[in-house]
């Protein structure tokens, strides 16, 4: 906007077309900013809008939106010259439009602020608070732990480094990582730990997993230990699951011994186990758990599926049947399975997140 024109427009000498075109740009919510850095710089011409002789841009604008806006509804033909008609009705409305206009005008200035902290902070992380941050790169060959101010530990990679806010007076705990790191974050449902990495966002509120980059790619891998984790884009069709205070079924929410890897060229999540799945950290094994005598099969696969955590699926009926023998307390999951297997003449797959095993079963 010229602001020739607006000095004409407050002096009252616009033209009905030059009025019209002023009127019409101040009212567009894009030109707010433009419009109050104006006024700073010209608050003498704005007195019949001034609010008790104090500089507040704010209430002056509002002041001002108000009676345009009561301009442009009451419909005078072409936008005539009614500058000194206009001060008459206004002075009529002004409690009424003062209370109103003023809640409105916050509300809209509130929620455009969040929408474009949000939109900011899907699209570059920490940067949308201008919170004070530190950065650490571990340069050393061994892995560097870092603990936050939550308690969260972090066990950083060789080459890899995290960014963290030093003050926690956010609703969610965010760190952006470059590299590979382990996470052991505390639980806290109120605050959200939100890790970005790349083009993923790793959600938790309070678990255990690993990240890694491929350093060839933008391709991404989070795996779990222990507790759930939401993972999806970072973009702004997620905000909403950026800003909740739980975890949902939308995008890839991870239980403990499952991996997903976002492949940056095609956009997607391929969701599988963890290549070395390890006990649930709240099971307590009996002694012996794990060694067979004559257990029929179900039994079995029960056993493994509660400490692990991983559906194990029979694929006919005729495995009810087959029976088990042997210890096998030491070997890890899928030796227990290559073991299994081979006993009963069967093989097994993975399949997402569930393990299959197949065969003709035993009769």
């Amino acid at each position: 906007m010229n602001h020739f024109l607006l000095n004409k427009f407050f002096a009252n000498e616009c033209s009905s077309s030059e009025r019209k075109v002023v009127i019409d740009w101040m009212l567009n919510a894009q030109n707010d900013f433009l419009l109050k850095e104006w006024m700073k710089d010209n608050w003498d011409k704005l007195s019949d809008f001034d609010t008790e002789n104090d500089l507040d841009i704010d209430k002056m604008w509002t002041k001002l939106q108000a009676s345009l806006q009561f301009e442009v509804d009451s419909q005078l033909p072409g936008f005539e010259n009614t500058t000194s008609t206009f001060k008459g009705e206004f002075s009529k409305y002004r409690k009424i439009y003062k209370s109103v206009a003023a809640a409105a005008a916050i509300l809209i200035i509130f929620s455009l602020t969040i929408i474009w902290v949000q939109k900011r902070n899907a699209s570059r992380g920490l940067t949308a608070y201008n919170k004070p941050s530190t950065t650490i790169t571990n340069n050393e060959n061994v892995a560097k732990l870092i603990v936050l101010e939550d308690g969260t530990k972090v066990s950083l990679s060789k080459n890899a480094s995290l960014t963290y806010n030093t003050i926690s007076t956010m609703d969610r705990r965010e760190v952006n990582l470059e590299g590979d790191a382990f996470f052991d974050v505390v639980k806290n449902p109120e605050k959200p730990f939100l890790v970005y990495s790349k083009n993923i966002i790793t959600k938790v509120l309070g678990t255990s997993f690993s990240i890694h980059s491929n350093i060839n790619s933008n391709d991404v891998t989070v795996s779990v230990v222990t507790g759930k984790v939401q993972v999806f884009e970072k973009n702004e069709e997620n905000l909403e699951l950026i800003n909740s205070k739980v975890l949902s079924n939308k995008g890839i929410l991870l239980t403990p011994n499952q991996k997903t890897i976002y492949t940056a060229s095609k956009q997607n999540f391929e969701t599988s186990i963890v290549e070395t799945p390890v006990l649930l950290n709240n099971i307590t094994l009996e002694k012996n758990y794990f060694d067979f005598n004559r257990s029929y099969l179900p039994d079995v696969v029960n056993k493994l599926q509660k400490v692990y955590g991983i559906e194990v699926v029979l694929e006919n009926d005729n495995f009810n049947k087959c029976i088990f023998s042997g210890d096998i307390t030491e070997e890890n999951l899928y030796e227990k399975l290559d073991l299994i297997c081979k006993s009963i003449g069967a093989t097994y797959e993975i399949s997402g997140t569930r393990i299959l095993i197949t065969g003709k079963g035993c009769k």
